[in-house]
């Protein structure tokens, strides 16, 4: 590996990490979406596509040394929050988009660890960014969502939007949609597992951004299902009025429109033909 950095600007000649801790401290400037206070000015662009150029570069050889075994095993574990979220973060960075890295980790046992993370440590941003390595342990890789539903990780997404943290209800919220979107097989699953009626209580929360997912979770559930329609019928839910009420408060927020467009497929496809002033006919 060469021993300069790449690309144009001040860190061209910034040399790559040779050990853990410097790779840890790669992921942690990379991660500044962390809920914890920024220590400099914002990253730019061309620092970041840097930085996660010399991830993707230095992964493959902190694996073969056992930087990640490393990570898991003592990092994820560290009485110190601020040790596990960065090697959560760094276990998400190494494995995105490598089904090399990301298998090597999934029989190592990486993710039931995570989900435990997800679902039970203390601190919040661990939380998230377990989380996060989560999403990149099993979107788009077969053998990591065959691994996730074995670890009952639909149960530890539902519980994660049910919390209190809107980021981690964000990112949850997200993954399942995600997931169904990708994954339409599993819907019925899901639907057994009463998922339909789990979802349109969250929607009855105080209004949030990670609303717009759930809704595009309970699309997919029933698109093309007709048990799921069944469901969302069920007049114990009154999910016609909650969709119509939301529709009618989101229809001139111009930020919310992709969350009115799954108000009225919801309201087209479990209800039939709405009046236009539902937003149909827009």
């Amino acid at each position: 590996m060469a021993e300069g950095g790449r690309g144009e600007g001040p860190n061209r000649n910034r040399p790559h990490p040779h050990n853990l801790q410097g790779v840890l401290r790669l992921a942690v400037e990379a991660g500044s979406a962390s809920e914890e206070p920024p220590s400099s000015a914002p990253m730019s662009e061309e620092r970041r596509a840097w930085l996660q150029e010399v991830l993707s570069e230095t992964c493959k050889d902190l694996m073969k040394l056992g930087g990640l075994d490393l990570a898991m095993s003592r990092c994820l574990t560290d009485p110190s929050s601020g040790i596990r979220w960065r090697a959560a973060h760094l276990i998400g960075s190494a494995c995105q988009n490598l089904p090399g890295v990301q298998c090597h980790l999934l029989t190592q046992g990486a993710l039931p660890r995570l989900l435990s993370l997800v679902d039970k440590d203390p601190s919040d941003t661990v939380r998230v960014k377990a989380l996060y390595a989560v999403s990149c342990l099993v979107r788009e890789l077969e053998v990591g969502l065959t691994d996730f539903l074995s670890h009952d990780g639909f149960s530890v997404l539902m519980r994660g939007m049910q919390s209190g943290l809107e980021k981690l209800r964000t990112k949850a919220a997200f993954l399942l949609q995600n997931l169904l979107t990708s994954h339409p097989e599993h819907r019925e699953t899901l639907i057994a597992m009463g998922m339909v009626q789990q979802l349109v209580s969250l929607l009855r929360l105080d209004h949030s951004p990670f609303h717009e997912h759930v809704l595009g979770a309970l699309c997919s559930l029933v698109s093309e299902d007709p048990r799921g329609v069944a469901e969302c019928r069920d007049p114990h839910l009154r999910l016609e009025g909650l969709l119509k009420d939301r529709a009618r408060e989101l229809r001139d927020r111009v930020e919310c429109q992709e969350e009115l467009e799954f108000c009225d497929r919801l309201l087209w496809t479990c209800f039939g033909p709405q009046p236009e002033e539902s937003g149909m006919d827009r």
